[in-house]
């Protein structure tokens, strides 16, 4: 036997990457991606039992339906990522036999069998599916028990996203879990790397809208009273800049005193001091419908004071301090009072019917 016959031996023993089988009928490759797309879990084991090679066959198919192709079709993917998208297409009512689409729950949970069994037959647990990793997608659906599934099989926790048609990259599995804390929490607990920054220059803990867990995921351990003065300087640095309060984490103690350039104060009373009108007073109003209440140094009006230059202004920069205090007075929200009126004028002033 020539050595070249040997070499091209190994290098079939070998394996390193999926095996393209025929897709046509007697390949039996068809019928593995339909049973696939069907979710269908006693089938998908019994094909595997038949040739474990299918869990490692790259599967070409229609995107956006499911429907199988010939492996001319330049729409290829792994079965462990294909399983993923047969079950976005059934969730979304798009399965292509037309069948009654079945719970979110049922489909999860062949998802999950059908991704156990293609992992325990050599599926990569890395496997890419565009810019995402499988662990990206699993944490994208927000399915626990499939990400437990990935990381118990060695899918890397720390993959980051490639670079999308966006030009967004970077990602961890645990930016993308933001969204939900039983995924992120699990991800720390597994040893996800809170330090990652995208290529936005940001740690996932900033893209979180809950103060609770922007805490757990910011990567130094610090008391949650000293994360809370880091969240409120990040704001008051906006307000001094004049920059919109897009991202107020919810659950933060907004009436929280801040001490600025050797001065306590809120953030409350750093917008109504602001030196541009409209802001000080849509920033305000926003502060409020968040649970913010007048300070005394508020109700003194000891910051406006010296900080208007136009005196017309005046009463406008106040009327919705002086609508918090008379929801006070009522014992009602803000939000509450503003509700209580039919209409609210443009300067924030409730006019009652």
């Amino acid at each position: 036997m020539s050595w070249l016959n040997c070499l091209i031996i190994c290098l079939l023993l070998s394996e390193p990457f999926p095996v393209r089988l025929p897709v046509g009928p007697d390949g039996g490759i068809n019928e593995f991606s339909k049973a696939i797309l069907n979710l269908d879990v006693e089938k998908v084991e019994i094909l595997l039992a038949r040739n474990p090679k299918f869990a490692t066959t790259e599967i070409s198919f229609l995107e956006n339906t499911g429907e199988i192709q010939d492996k001319s079709s330049k729409v290829t993917d792994s079965p462990i990522v294909f399983v993923l998208n047969a079950a976005r297409w059934r969730e979304n009512n798009n399965s292509p036999a037309g069948i009654f689409i079945e719970s979110r729950c049922d489909l999860l949970e062949r998802t999950l069998e059908i991704t156990k069994l293609l992992l325990d037959h050599d599926a990569d647990p890395n496997s890419k599916a565009g810019v995402y990793t499988l662990l990206h997608l699993a944490v994208n659906s927000g399915d626990l028990q499939h990400v437990k599934t990935l990381v118990e099989y060695g899918a890397d926790i720390n993959a980051r996203t490639s670079l999308s048609f966006c030009g967004e990259s970077g990602s961890s599995a645990l930016h993308l879990s933001v969204e939900n804390e039983e995924i992120s929490e699990y991800l720390v607990l597994k040893g996800a790397d809170r330090n990652i920054r995208d290529s936005a220059g940001k740690q996932a803990w900033e893209y979180s809208k809950s103060f609770q867990l922007r805490w757990k995921l910011y990567p130094k351990k610090i008391s949650l009273d000293k994360f809370s003065q880091i969240e409120m300087k990040i704001l008051a640095r906006q307000i001094k800049k004049k920059a919109p309060l897009d991202h107020i984490p919810f659950g933060l103690d907004l009436n929280a005193a801040i001490e600025i350039d050797g001065e306590e104060t809120t953030l409350l009373d750093l917008t109504i001091a602001s030196s541009d009108v409209e802001y000080a007073i849509l920033s305000s109003h926003l502060l409020l419908c968040m649970g913010a209440k007048p300070s005394s140094m508020t109700y003194n009006n000891s910051r406006v004071s010296t900080s208007v230059t136009d005196a017309s202004h005046t009463d406008r920069r106040l009327s919705c301090i002086r609508t918090a205090v008379a929801a006070s007075k009522r014992g009602l929200t803000y939000l509450e009072y503003l509700q209580s009126f039919e209409t609210c004028d443009v300067n924030l002033n409730p006019v009652e019917q």
